[in-house]
């Protein structure tokens, strides 16, 4: 911007940028705040409607993340211990694991490996049931004998 025209706009544009700066600098963890720190440091360096806008979608993205990691803590121990009630049902694990797994920090990584395995073993789950049902429509369409339901755990020594 130059001339008088520029000089005039400065003003209109720094007000919104004030806003998403009050926003973005009540982060917790200031190591997000790099790129629009840089972007804003451009802009008042040499404004221009290119850093203006550079400025405002860096600023809005730091606000965005970190609105995003503030809902992501909020939820993650209660995600967490949803799926670490499918696992320990699912796999029938004995109380003391259970401790330990829930020990694990809840963050949103643990949250999600818990999601991963809790997804896995019900479709484990699922799966099974649909093949013994299925084993079983077909013994008795061939006239077979039922035999007893498979076993879940697994068979060792096959190498």
């Amino acid at each position: 911007m130059s001339g008088e025209a520029g000089a005039l706009a400065v003003p209109r544009l720094t007000a919104p940028l004030r806003r998403l700066v009050a926003r973005a600098a009540s982060a917790r963890r200031p190591e997000g705040l790099a790129p629009a720190v840089d972007a804003l440091r451009a802009f008042i360096d040499r404004p221009s409607p290119g850093n203006f806008l550079a400025a405002t979608r860096c600023l809005r993205a730091a606000a965005r993340q970190q609105k995003l990691a503030r809902l992501t803590g909020v939820a993650a121990p209660r995600l967490a211990a949803e799926h670490l009630g499918v696992i320990v049902e699912a796999a029938g694990l004995p109380a003391e694991l259970r401790a330990l797994l829930a020990t694990l920090p809840t963050d949103a990584g643990t949250t999600r490996r818990f999601a991963v395995i809790a997804q896995l073993l019900t479709a484990h789950r699922l799966l099974a049931a649909h093949a013994e049902a299925a084993q079983h429509a077909l013994q008795e369409h061939l006239g077979q004998p039922v035999t007893r339901a498979p076993s879940v755990e697994r068979r060792r020594g096959r190498r």
